[in-house]
């Protein structure tokens, strides 16, 4: 069995090496090791990450080639490490640059892989946060993703953290979409290609990944903003699957339901402490987010 572990990279060398010696450590009880090969993608034109990825292949056994995709923005990159990645693989697996893999992160995507023959498996992502991270934001789990039920069957996923059956992919012709190089989103506008060619994605609870929380994200004005932003490229990622329909309505519909639950809550929320005002002020973001994408606005987090 031959994994291709897809990374994109951006301006943050220290971290992929951490990345990528967790890639390095990984553990296998269970399952017959497979054959693991890297391919890191540059979207930096100063290539801030060639360093490390050589120093990484030189003493390392486990192959890792190093390729720069100095224009465009999330998407282009994610493209070219497709392109790159080798057609006798028999899976592709997505992680970021800023997490690191528990060590047994492939295991538990392949285990269930195998258990369930989903085409897409994806994992939980748990934050690692500084040390002098504001009470607040660990008390409330700001940070904090969906964790599904081991074997649940998911709608979409993102590319921090998933398995994909390689030979689906590339005989489908799924791409990330560049549309959403500076808005976001490319990920999952992916997954929801996979799912409309009839592919199946299901979660793995034990494959594990950890994502450092930089502290210039840990502060309410980046979260009030990331929280548009995911509603915002959530609604357009729906928009461009399936036009005006019936999906759109429903999802307009939530992003309603939210706009008014976080706004008519944020009062009372407050009498509760800072954090729980803002997780209703988020909740608020989001369906915001959602209703401003059907009036055609698109926030651009990654603008260049």
């Amino acid at each position: 069995m031959k994994v291709c572990i897809l990374i994109c990279a951006h301006r943050r060398p220290a971290l992929l090496a951490v990345l990528l010696q967790s890639i390095c450590g990984q553990k296998f009880k269970t399952l017959e090791p497979p054959e693991i090969g890297i391919v890191v993608v540059d979207n930096d034109p100063a290539q801030s990450s060639r360093k490390v990825v050589e120093r990484f292949a030189q003493g390392n056994d486990v192959a890792c080639s190093y390729s720069c995709q100095p224009t465009g923005g999330i998407p282009q990159a994610r493209n070219k490490g497709l392109d790159i990645a080798p057609e006798d693989a028999d899976f592709v697996a997505f992680i970021d640059d800023d997490e690191w893999a528990a060590p047994g992160w492939l295991e538990g995507l392949l285990t269930m892989r195998e258990q369930s023959g989903a085409e897409v498996v994806g994992g939980p992502v748990y934050p690692e946060y500084p040390p002098d991270v504001a009470p607040w934001i660990k008390r409330h789990g700001m940070f904090e993703r969906r964790n599904h039920p081991d074997g649940a069957q998911i709608l979409y996923c993102s590319t921090n953290n998933a398995l994909a059956d390689w030979r689906f992919i590339r005989e489908r012709g799924i791409r990330f979409d560049d549309r959403y190089a500076d808005s976001g989103g490319s990920d999952v506008k992916f997954f929801m290609e996979v799912a409309a060619s009839g592919g199946r994605m299901v979660w793995a609870r034990e494959a594990v990944v950890f994502e450092r929380v930089l502290p210039q994200r840990a502060n309410a004005g980046w979260l009030l903003l990331r929280s548009f932003r995911l509603g915002n490229s959530l609604m357009f990622c729906f928009l461009h699957q399936y036009g005006l329909g019936s999906k759109v309505l429903k999802r307009f519909a939530v992003s309603c339901g939210q706009a008014v639950v976080g706004l008519a809550g944020m009062v009372p929320g407050a009498l509760l402490g800072f954090g729980a005002a803002m997780r209703l002020a988020r909740l608020a973001c989001k369906g915001a987010g959602g209703l401003a994408a059907l009036s055609g606005f698109k926030y651009r987090e990654y603008k260049k």
